[in-house]
């Protein structure tokens, strides 16, 4: 029970990538201050982005009911077709991923990135979602954090950058209302699942599972507050394993009227850079500026890469995974260096990876896309 308990503690520590805050700091977050290449078909949707899609119906509630795709005023590849008021560029959304925050005190989930992109005369916004649970419940707040974010601007669609899980909560919001959103990128998004998921739900006897929610949401609770209060780390684990991600593959396709991007990260004491799985037919210039590098993982990181094995990952998602939509190509970047944690500290020995100019870039190459 034991060993149980540390796998799990592992694996929702190296999903969100961050140190707990602290629970006595109040919370704060960032006030209210792009023509894409020919797109590949999303890995595990077995559609074409170019092809109107069918909409699933999920569970009966018409809020969980993907729009029709094509009806937002754009292209089938997610080109602007005409001007709109509050147009482009648009407001960045980050969504941080699984056990993840906005800000709280001096501690950032997205570490010190938005002040930066503030300074370049962005308008950027981080988003608070419950810190454990599945895609649909985090994903109607990220939609209603972007509904707010699009009334305090006045703009008429946001970009969302999801990292981790935060990928499959920008792509619900997608879905369900594709005119809100020019542009997703995902960063390190298990969007096939990935087998530290699968492992630990494996092992976990059904006898167990209410004591290990219960843990979880009494640390989820103390850590963050009542955004907490109903988190659901085994719907959050869930979502995270193969099967939970090809059922959110099925129910939320891609909209036509969006462009979707995505990155992936590596990492390894030995490992070399998978040249293969890493190339990219558009080969942005804010990943391959960090091409040269390699990275050694954090601790954590190294002892959930041991339970993935030998295919690339970054120390929690198996590089395949990481592919949706527009493959940019991967970074030399482990799970956490992804965001800039621990705590703003540099990545493997050597590696001169940077995290804040990464998303610089990201965010210069969406402005040169329309976005």
């Amino acid at each position: 029970m034991r060993r149980l308990l540390l796998v799990l503690a592992l694996f929702v520590f190296a999903c969100g990538g961050q140190l707990p805050p602290d629970p006595s700091a109040p919370p704060t977050s960032t006030p209210p201050v792009a023509n894409p290449d020919q797109p590949n078909k999303p890995s595990g949707t077995g559609q074409d982005p170019d092809r109107p899609q069918t909409p699933g119906v999920i569970g009966g509630d018409p809020d969980d009911t993907p729009a029709a795709a094509g009806g937002n005023g754009n292209n089938g590849n997610g080109n602007p077709t005409q001007p709109t008021a509050g147009g482009a560029p648009y407001p960045i959304v980050f969504a941080h991923g699984l056990f993840g925050f906005d800000k709280i005190g001096p501690i950032s989930y997205w570490w010190n990135v938005l002040p930066e992109l503030e300074k370049d005369g962005n308008k950027v916004f981080a988003a608070k979602m419950d810190p454990a649970n599945d895609s649909v419940v985090r994903g109607k707040q990220l939609l209603a954090f972007v509904k707010k974010v699009l009334q305090d601007t006045g703009a008429a669609k946001v970009n969302i950058i999801g990292h981790s899980q935060g990928g499959f909560e920008a792509r619900y919001v997608a879905a369900v209302e594709p005119n809100l959103v020019g542009a997703v990128v995902t960063v390190g998004t298990p969007h096939q699942g990935t087998k530290l998921a699968d492992t630990i739900l494996s092992k976990v006897k059904p006898a167990q599972v209410e004591l290990l929610k219960a843990f979880f949401n009494l640390l989820g609770q103390a850590f963050f507050g009542e955004i907490a209060k109903h988190s659901d780390v085994e719907a959050a684990a869930k979502q995270l394993s193969t099967a939970g991600a090809r059922d959110f593959n099925a129910k939320y396709p891609d909209s036509a009227g969006v462009s979707y991007y995505s990155v992936g990260g590596w990492t390894g004491i030995l490992a070399q850079k998978p040249a293969a799985m890493c190339q990219s037919s558009i080969a942005p210039q804010f990943v391959m500026q960090f091409d040269k590098f390699k990275d050694t993982p954090d601790l954590n990181m190294l002892l959930t890469g041991l339970v993935i094995g030998q295919q690339p990952h970054d120390g929690v998602v198996e590089l395949s995974s990481t592919k949706w939509g527009q493959w940019l190509g991967c970074v030399p970047a482990d799970h956490m260096d992804q965001v800039g944690q621990m705590l703003g500290d540099q990545p493997g020995l050597g590696n001169g990876f940077n995290h804040i100019e990464f998303y610089r870039g990201m965010v210069k190459f969406l402005r040169s896309k329309g976005f």
